[in-house]
C-alpha cells in the first residue's frame, strides 16, 4: 500500500467535525455516529476467526471485453451491506443480495525473475487503472496473493498462472449463470486485457481511438452454449419475431425502439395490459423502479437492484425521452403522479391505459402529451416497425481488430 493511503485510511475520520456535545468532544468523539461498521461481534472481538473480505484487499472478478469474458484482479475501494457503508463484510455472507463491492482494477504484467526470484511465480500487479466498478458481492473473490517486498518502495502482488487459472473457472461456475447482467463492460487497453507479451496500441488514421496489435489476451472465460435452454445468460432478445431478433447490448435504446414499435403497431400486443417497455411481459410481471442518480445532475435513473425484468438494461431516461430522427422512440419508465411514491414505474406509452385502469376519475385529456406521438416520432416508428427484423451492427468495432486470445490462459469447459 502507498504510504499517503495507508496515512488516509489511519486518520480517515480525525479531520471530521468534532461533537458539538462536551463530553462527546472531550472524548475526541465525531459529530455523527460512526456507522462504518455493521458487525460488531465479529470485527471487534478478537477471539472470532472468521475470515472477512476488508477495503483495499484484492479480489478477483470478471470483465465483459470485445464481448468476451475475462478475469480481472482488483482491489477493494468500497463495501456496502443492504445500502450502507461497512469498512468489512465477513465472507460467509459476501453472495448475499444485500451485499455490494466497489473496487478498483489492477494492471497485471508478465513477472521476471527480479521480481520473484524463486521463479515461481509469472505474473505481477503492477499499478491501479482506470476500470472501476460496484457490483454484486456474488461476482467476485477475495484472493490472498504473496506479497513481493524485496525491492526497495516497491511492493507488488505476484501470482501463478495456474492460480489465476484456478479462480477463472471457479468464478464462471459461481456467477455466470444468475449475475452476468451485472458485469461490467469495458474497451480493451493496453491495460487491459491482461496480455501475455505487451501488444503495441497506435491512433486510427480517421480517428483518435486506440487499437491493440496482436498481443495474446489471456485469462478468456469459456462460456457455456448460448443454445441451451433455461439459461440465464442469454443475450437480450424480442419475445414476439420469429426467427429471434437479438439486440446489441451497446444499442440498448435500438432494444426499446423494437420493443416500443410492437407496442405500437402489432395486433397481437395487449397495450390495455401494460405490456412492459423491455420485453413485453403484461403488469406487474416486470418491475421497474426508478431512482435518483448521484453527483450533481441528479437525473433520474432505472435502479438496477431493485427492478426485475428478462430484459433489464441501463437507460438514460432522459435520453430515452428525447425524439429524434435516428430515435425516434420516446417510450420511458416514469413516476405515474396518482400512484404511491414506492409503486414500480409505468412507460409512456401505456401511461393512458393506466390511468384508465387505476385512476379513472383522472381526465385523460391533463396527459395528453404524454402518449401523444409528434409526426416525427409517428413516421419514425412506422419506418421501426417495417424494418423490425434488420438490427443495426456496430461499426465501430469492425474497425478494431479482434483480441488474438492465448489458448495457454483459456478456462475450457470440461464435457459433461
Amino acid at each position: 500500500m502507498n504510504k499517503s493511503r495507508a496515512i488516509a485510511q489511519q486518520f480517515r475520520y480525525v479531520t471530521s467535525a468534532s461533537s458539538t456535545d462536551r463530553l462527546r468532544r472531550v472524548a475526541q468523539e465525531s459529530r455523527f455516529k460512526n456507522r462504518n461498521c455493521i458487525y460488531p461481534s465479529i470485527t471487534n472481538n478478537t477471539d472470532v476467526e472468521e475470515p472477512v473480505l476488508s477495503v483495499l484487499q484484492p479480489i478477483a472478478t470478471l470483465v465483459f471485453c470485445e464481448q468476451k469474458l475475462f478475469l480481472c484482479i482488483a482491489e477493494v475501494n468500497g463495501l456496502f451491506h443492504d445500502s450502507l457503508p461497512v469498512d468489512d463484510i465477513p465472507i460467509t455472507i459476501i453472495s448475499e443480495k444485500i451485499v455490494q463491492v466497489s473496487y478498483q482494477a489492477l494492471r497485471l504484467v508478465p513477472a521476471s525473475t527480479t521480481d520473484d526470484p524463486k521463479g515461481v511465480n509469472d505474473w505481477k500487479s503492477s499499478k491501479l487503472f482506470s476500470l472501476s466498478a460496484k457490483v454484486p458481492g456474488a461476482l467476485v473473490q477475495p484472493i490472498n496473493p504473496s506479497v513481493a517486498s524485496h525491492i526497495p518502495c516497491s511492493s507488488f502482488f505476484l501470482f501463478e498462472t495456474s492460480t489465476l487459472m484456478a479462480i477463472t473457472s471457479n468464478l464462471r461456475d459461481r456467477v455466470i449463470r444468475g449475475h452476468r447482467k451485472a458485469i461490467p463492460h469495458v474497451d480493451a487497453s493496453e491495460c487491459f486485457p491482461y496480455q501475455e507479451q505487451h501488444g503495441k496500441f497506435i491512433p486510427l488514421e480517421m480517428t483518435n481511438e486506440l487499437i491493440n496489435l496482436p498481443g495474446r489476451a489471456c485469462f478468456v472465460v469459456e462460456e457455456l452454449d448460448a443454445n441451451e435452454p433455461n439459461m440465464e445468460h442469454v443475450a437480450l432478445a424480442c419475445p414476439k419475431c420469429q426467427p429471434t431478433i437479438h439486440f446489441d447490448p451497446l444499442h440498448r435504446q435500438r432494444a426499446v425502439e423494437h420493443i416500443g414499435a410492437h407496442i405500437l403497431h402489432d395486433d397481437s400486443v395487449d397495450s390495455s395490459s401494460e405490456p412492459c417497455g423491455l420485453c413485453l411481459r403484461p403488469a406487474p410481471l416486470c418491475k421497474i423502479v426508478l431512482k435518483t442518480a448521484r453527483g450533481r445532475t441528479g437525473n433520474i435513473a432505472i435502479d438496477m437492484n431493485s427492478s426485475s425484468c428478462p430484459n433489464l438494461i441501463k437507460l438514460s431516461i432522459a435520453n430515452a425521452a428525447a425524439c429524434s430522427e435516428t430515435s425516434p422512440c420516446t417510450n420511458h419508465p416514469m413516476k405515474c403522479p396518482y400512484c404511491s411514491i414506492s409503486n414500480p414505474a409505468v412507460w409512456s406509452y401505456t401511461f393512458r391505459h393506466h390511468l384508465l385502469r387505476f385512476h379513472p376519475s383522472i381526465r385523460l385529456s391533463d396527459h395528453k402529451s404524454v402518449w401523444t406521438p409528434s409526426k416525427l416520432e409517428k413516421d419514425g416508428m412506422k419506418r421501426v416497425w417495417q424494418h423490425r427484423h434488420k438490427q443495426p451492427k456496430s461499426h465501430l468495432r469492425a474497425q478494431r481488430p479482434s483480441l488474438v486470445i492465448s489458448e495457454t490462459h483459456r478456462a475450457h469447459l470440461v464435457p459433461g
